[in-house]
């Protein structure tokens, strides 16, 4: 955890008191490695902070002399101090930057009033950090710590392995390098601490080939997670000779026999010259001369039977010989209580490995076991063929995967799933295909498996029907519907309604199989040519209330995606419609999205009311990923809170292009998330980010479709500043387009925007739009080859001038 934690404490509170509220804040139980480290404003040396000792008679920097006093009659106010807390201590006490103010008072006695500043850092290392580390925040702490001391040169390693792992590092913050790079996000080797300087100074290699280097050894690495890149990590930096050391300055080794006095031993200590070096680590007490790599002298803790230290001087009685010991000296007495402290806690942690473990080891040990068998995910795929890759396929997450030519009309699918049920046995069923929702809740139901939508559940997020009808009876406001089982129903409801009116299958998706009736002559058209065209009239010859009949609703169109735990929202990211997708494919009008900032009022609004659905229909127990479409209301006779009614709600992420809008808006500085990824690890109930910085911005797009005919030429730049164009339509070879299709290419290009208000965003979109259609080349089929050869010159003309 490379972050920045605040706690209030009372003034007379005591070292493991603040200690103790680091490690419950983080979740840390292997509390034994670590300790918190401070500037000792007398000596200006970085200070272990002692436990049993108030905070407060510790010499911390206090940077204000303003003082406070609080008399034992005042009121019951609580006077607290608040020290800032990083994970290790800089490098200098210059590097130290951030603070808070403290205000110090109890029991009538007077505090100074100023900031503090401690440090939670790595005290004891394991002696194998692979198999002794238990919790993953342990391991990721490690991972922080050994990184910045290589780095900062406290831990000699040479360049070879320094490169390995940069490449790891790079591996565990961005994931893999060549997802890194088809992104379209700008990336910069050169903004990342990679190496230390003695890489440059030993070896004579340019930045650019060191990079080079490193990012070969970069791709060796795909796939690794995060944590399995940190461990990787760790395990070659326990190799380096000076992992895991303190080292101290002293002078006169020196064997000597008990029976001398301790005012001898004192008379005898010598001036410092700081001739030797002592480093203690897990295994225990190593003395060098010429450098800290190679130790003239080593000391196990099985041979150390204790450790003293009287005033600069420190002992190490020897195990076996009553009599035998063996003494140096430190610069400073303040250094032999550091060297004291350090020591006595390696080896009681030395000791402590060598016997059985205790009960609350095992059960940590135990738990965290449970907790992997849970959050590993393994993955049996069900994919139409050709769209996992080769990388999904060797992924060591996936267990099985079936490549189906038509996976929303081949139930064989199940009969897999059942048969991976009893091979790995499954918690969590996940897809996000909207076809496949109310499959996937049956065979949530099937496998008795009690997270997710269900097959009891699932039609309030699916059949347009039933979710209207939750919806009302909740007394959410909804439109004129009714299901239709003979075209009989429809007439009637248009008698009732009027025109327009909206027919649609149950079970659409997007706007697939939607009408829009205006008319009587649509009305003869629809029933004529329409409504029995999607049943196999071979099979049956009625309707089983496959569609439903909708009363036209005016006004502007919202929508809201979001993420619901429990059924209360947690994340949500509200849009406006500019056009809909009705529009897109009726008319073939450009359709858009324009994203509510948190300052609009609209944007709470839009939350309550999503909010308020929700409360009204069932909800899983543990994650749901929806989106909502609003209706604005106009009516008059309105409730104060039915500002909106409506169309649909679906339990599955956006569109694509929705969802890149909110990776613009959440994420477009974090690589490693995404709404995809937030989508699946709440879907199969791994932990998420309980808060998104979002920038307070507007994105905005609009997505021009297909035209009926053969489409020649569009430009691949645009040259209105301020708006993204991305081309979609195959712009090599002429493409034919006679009408929308919910499986098909259906998009000419898009553009995006990102201002700080609506209105200008949906201003540069609409204004690319008219760009757009001013310089596109759309031939009729039927066109002479004459004509379409002119426009074909010009599509060449115009593609070597912009070239």
């Amino acid at each position: 955890m490379d972050a920045e934690l605040q706690f209030t404490v009372e003034a007379t509170a005591k070292g493991h008191t603040l200690f103790s509220l680091v490690c419950q804040t983080i979740g840390l139980r292997e509390h034994w490695y670590f300790g918190l480290k401070f500037l000792d404003k007398i000596t200006n040396e970085w200070t272990w902070l002692q436990m049993n000792k108030t905070i407060l008679s510790q010499p911390l920097h206090i940077l204000s002399n303003t003082i406070l006093s609080k008399r034992p009659d005042s009121p019951n106010t609580s006077d607290n101090f608040k020290p800032h807390l990083l994970r290790s201590p800089p490098t200098s006490a210059s590097n130290s930057t951030l603070s808070l103010p403290s205000s110090l008072s109890s029991g009538g006695q007077q505090y100074p009033k100023g900031t503090l500043e401690l440090y939670f850092v790595v005290k004891f290392y394991p002696e194998d950090i692979t198999n002794e580390l238990i919790q993953d925040i342990t391991r990721h702490l490690f991972y922080l710590q050994v990184k910045q001391d290589i780095l900062n040169m406290d831990i000699y390693c040479p360049p070879d392995t320094a490169a390995h792992l940069a490449s790891l590092a790079l591996q565990a913050k961005f994931s893999d390098y060549d997802q890194i790079i088809s992104s379209s996000e700008p990336f910069n080797l050169e903004s990342e601490a990679l190496l230390p300087l003695s890489c440059f100074q030993k070896i004579e290699l340019s930045r650019t080939d060191w990079f080079d280097r490193i990012i070969a050894l970069w791709r060796t690495h795909a796939s690794l997670t995060r944590d399995e890149s940190e461990m990787a990590y760790l395990k070659h930096a326990q190799d380096l000779d000076m992992f895991g050391l303190s080292f101290f300055e002293i002078s006169k080794m020196q064997g000597a026999n008990k029976s001398n006095t301790l005012s001898q031993q004192q008379s005898d200590q010598p001036s410092i010259a700081a001739e030797l070096w002592l480093g203690i680590d897990s295994l225990g007490i190593r003395f060098y001369k010429k450098n800290k790599l190679r130790p003239e002298v080593f000391f196990s803790w099985c041979d150390i039977k204790s450790v003293t230290a009287h005033d600069k001087k420190v002992i190490l009685n020897m195990a076996g010989d009553k009599h035998a010991t063996f003494a140096f000296y430190s610069a400073k007495s303040s250094v032999s209580k550091e060297i004291l402290d350090l020591a006595t806690g390696n080896h009681e942690l030395y000791m402590r490995r060598r016997r059985e473990e205790s009960i609350e080891i095992q059960q940590m040990r135990y738990f965290e076991e449970q907790q992997k068998k849970f959050t590993t995910v393994h993955l049996p795929i069900g994919k139409h063929e050709g769209a996992l890759s080769e990388k999904d396929k060797s992924s060591p997450h996936v267990r099985a995967y079936k490549e189906v030519a038509h996976p929303t009309t081949d139930g064989t699918l199940e009969i897999w799933s059942f048969e991976m049920h009893k091979k790995y046995s499954f918690t969590h069923v996940y897809t996000n295909n909207e076809d496949l929702i109310i499959r996937t809740a049956h065979i949530r139901t099937l496998l008795n498996i009690k997270n997710g939508l269900t097959a009891e559940t699932v039609p309030a997020y699916r059949e347009k029907v039933r979710m209207k009808e939750f919806a009302s009876k909740g007394g959410y406001p909804v439109p004129p519907f009714q299901r239709l089982f003979a075209p009989a129903d429809l007439i009637g409801f248009i008698e009732k309604q009027g025109y327009p009116v909206v027919v649609k299958p149950t079970l659409g998706c997007a706007s697939a199989g939607l009408s829009l009736i205006k008319t009587e002559e649509d009305l003869h058209t629809f029933l004529s040519t329409k409504l029995f065209a999607s049943i196999d009239v071979d099979q049956r010859m009625d309707l089983v209330g496959e569609f439903m009949a909708e009363g036209y609703m005016k006004g502007g169109m919202f929508h809201v995606d979001g993420i619901a735990k429990n059924g209360q929202i947690i994340h949500a990211w509200p849009f406006v419609y500019i056009h809909t997708c009705l529009s897109f494919c009726q008319d073939g009008s450009a359709y858009g999205n324009s994203s509510v900032p948190r300052s609009n009022p609209l944007h709470d609004r839009l939350i309550k009311t999503a909010q308020r659905l929700l409360n009204i229909l069932p909800t899983p127990s543990d994650g749901l990923v929806f989106h909502l479409e609003l209706y604005e209301n106009l009516d008059e006779n309105r409730l104060p809170d039915d500002d909106f009614v409506l169309c649909e709600i679906a339990a599955r992420a956006p569109g694509a292009s929705i969802t890149h809008l909110i990776d613009l808006l959440s994420f477009q500085n974090d690589k490693k998330q995404s709404f995809a990824r937030l989508d699946f690890r709440i879907s199969v109930s791994l932990p998420i980010p309980k808060s998104i910085d979002d920038e307070e911005k507007v994105v905005s797009d609009l997505i021009v479709p297909r035209k009926p005919g053969k489409l020649m030429y569009i430009p691949r730049e645009c040259p209105i500043p301020d708006i993204k164009y991305i081309p979609l339509a195959d712009t090599e070879k002429p493409t034919v387009f006679e009408k929308y299709d919910v499986n098909g290419m259906n998009s000419s290009c898009r553009f995006i925007a990102e201002t700080k208000t609506m209105e200008h965003g949906q201003e540069l979109v609409e204004k690319g739009f008219e760009w757009f259609e001013s310089v596109f080349i759309n031939t009729p089929l039927d066109e002479p080859c004459t004509v379409s050869l002119m426009k074909e010159l010009h599509r060449y003309f115009h593609r070597k001038i912009f070239k």
